[in-house]
């Protein structure tokens, strides 16, 4: 059984949701990890398994997570849409904190496979769009790899039918 509370991860709502909150210039943000079991649900996130590895025929045993971030709101109004209005160092700093609480999280319970969409920016709010950045953060489509990185771990993007998914598969996949 994993103590949540003392990653610096709290689980209001049982062991399959995780979240850890950080403040950015004054704003508080909120990246959570929800446990994805069943192969029908992975689907969903990706609806071609063998983007991820071919021959996916049950869950991984280590597990599965979806891994969402946003501004939090005392509403949620937000709903994990990811505007952000945030350029330069502030900016940086919010994904750098997400890719660390990724990556404490893997330390944690060595998840098999974390999944994520890249929101769109249909506020036109950004700068970039995320794909842009996460695939800098990556290392994907020639981008050099910058912050912590999960030892061993493929990362892969293009996923989904809008092809704005994303996913780290571990050395425990």
């Amino acid at each position: 059984m994993i103590h949540w509370q003392a990653h610096d991860f709290d689980d209001p709502f049982g062991p399959d949701y995780v979240q850890r909150t950080f403040t950015v210039g004054g704003m508080l943000y909120i990246v959570a990890f929800t446990r994805i079991h069943t192969l029908a649900e992975l689907r969903s996130w990706c609806t071609d398994l063998t983007q991820l590895s071919p021959g996916l025929t049950a869950m991984p045993a280590n597990g599965v997570w979806c891994v969402m971030f946003d501004k939090m709101t005392p509403d949620y109004s937000n709903n994990f849409q990811h505007v952000m209005e945030l350029t330069g160092l502030q900016a940086t700093k919010v994904l750098r904190s997400v890719a660390r609480a990724v990556y404490d999280h893997y330390n944690v319970c060595k998840s098999a496979l974390y999944m994520w969409v890249a929101a769109k920016d249909t506020a036109r709010k950004r700068n970039r769009d995320l794909t842009e950045l996460y695939d800098s953060l990556l290392g994907l489509n020639d981008k050099a790899v910058s912050g912590n990185q999960i030892p061993l771990a493929t990362s892969v993007n293009n996923l989904c039918t809008d092809r704005r998914g994303y996913a780290i598969i571990t050395s425990y996949f």
